[in-house]
């Protein structure tokens, strides 16, 4: 979380976590959001199992509407080279 400058982290195992890592995710405490009706609170660290994703649990997050939870790739606007190469293909 720290590296990536993240408010919210989550991990998913194939088992139930152990003690040291619940300490942990309660340790970290909440990522409080304002917003006009009050405040809404997410824990920092959550942790779910496969087991949990599959019988419908989720992670908790804030859901703007412009809020954009991943980084973006740049665009590059090339123009395709495929059908050059066809062009090129069919000519010889």
């Amino acid at each position: 979380m720290q590296r990536e400058k993240a408010d919210i982290g989550a991990f998913i195992g194939l088992e139930e976590p152990s003690h040291p890592m619940i300490r942990e995710a309660v340790n970290a405490g909440y990522y409080e959001l304002q917003h006009q009706t009050g405040t809404a609170r997410y824990p920092r660290i959550q942790i779910l199992t496969i087991k949990e994703l599959f019988e419908g649990k989720r992670l908790l997050y804030p859901q703007l509407l412009k809020a954009e939870t991943f980084r973006r790739a740049t665009r590059i606007k090339e123009k395709p080279k495929s059908r050059e190469f066809l062009q090129d293909i069919y000519r010889e």
